[in-house]
């Protein structure tokens, strides 16, 4: 079956960008195409039209689904981001990533399922992630520790315009002198990853300005050229710990057993952490204290990594392959 699949594509972050694997991977049986709009052309091509994956179920994604007439239209590993959406309707079903989505749904009467984010069924090389890193310290002349610590500070944190409250443009720079003096105070070398290499939404721009305020930069490195998301699940899973403040880079963390802390500024973030029972695995960016990170590093550090992700992995397959798109 032709699908054709919307959602935030091409837009040069790693986590949309999972979907376009995870997706094929998960349904063999049908062709999907890809884009981040929808036109006639590409509509009369489909059998069926599906949104997904991400927090898509917001307005703009379904202004752009009511362009599709006489096919039937489902979402999968999808999250909610505005709840006064009144349009939900148009969904054959959808299969929602988060409880919370779930509830919202069902206090509206909309069909849904609580699938997992797919992203549950990627899977990391550590040995290929520990050549990456090595070649990338040897190459800067950089001094790498035993132990390494992989950190992404999500550029929409740092995003100040003229509407921008003063308090939010000052808490990210407390959050970066904070996080600078606890890198400088902890012996491991730090990894600085982009998810999202797109502008305004540019992760290098947020990971450098963090790594230049750290005092002992020799053992650090920033990611400024542009890698696959596959890469940055390899050097992740090669780490003793992720800093997170992305969705995606706790659950590459999750799938490959790195333990993680989650810098939890969106509800995204604290709804995977509740799928998953990692709640306190979180620490609040709008309440950050470096005292509770420094904490957290040294609790987790010392912690062999897990195999929890294959519960959900499990899960996700069995609940899938009992999904039948019908035109």
């Amino acid at each position: 079956m032709e699908v054709l699949t919307l959602g935030f594509y091409d837009k040069s972050n790693h986590g949309d960008e999972t979907y376009k694997d995870t997706f094929k991977n998960l349904f063999p049986q049908h062709n999907f195409t890809f884009v981040n709009q929808l036109n006639e052309e590409l509509i009369n091509k489909s059998e069926v039209v599906l949104l997904g994956g991400g927090n898509v179920l917001r307005k703009h994604y379904i202004n752009e689904l009511k362009k599709v007439k006489n096919k039937k239209i489902y979402a999968y590993s999808v999250g909610i981001e505005e709840e006064n959406i009144d349009d939900l309707y148009i969904f054959e079903h959808i299969y929602a990533r988060d409880y919370r989505t779930i509830d919202i749904l069902k206090s509206k009467n909309i069909n849904c399922t609580f699938i997992p984010d797919s992203a549950l069924t990627l899977s990391g090389n550590p040995i290929n992630g520990t050549k990456i890193i090595n070649e990338m310290f040897k190459k800067n002349d950089l001094d790498l520790y035993s132990k390494k610590i992989a950190v992404i500070i999500n550029s929409y944190m740092s995003h100040s315009s003229s509407d921008s409250l003063s308090r939010d443009v000052f808490n990210f720079m407390k959050f970066s002198y904070d996080i600078a003096k606890t890198i400088d105070e902890t012996p491991a070398s730090f990894i600085f990853i982009p998810f999202s290499t797109q502008v305004p939404n540019d992760d290098r721009a947020s990971n450098s300005w963090i790594a230049s305020k750290c005092k002992f930069w020799k053992k650090n490195h920033v990611i400024y050229d542009k890698i696959s998301y596959s890469n940055a699940l390899d050097i992740i899973s090669a780490c003793d710990l992720t800093i997170s403040s992305r969705l995606h880079s706790s659950i590459f963390s999750y799938v490959t057993g790195t333990n993680f802390i989650d810098l939890t500024h969106h509800s995204k973030n604290e709804s995977f952490l509740n799928v998953i029972g990692k709640s306190n695995n979180s620490i609040s960016y709008w309440n950050f204290d470096n005292r509770i990170l420094k904490n957290k590093i040294n609790e987790l550090t010392n912690i062999q990594k897990h195999k929890e992700h294959e519960y959900w992995n499990k899960f996700i397959q069995d609940e899938t392959i009992k999904i039948k798109f019908n035109k």
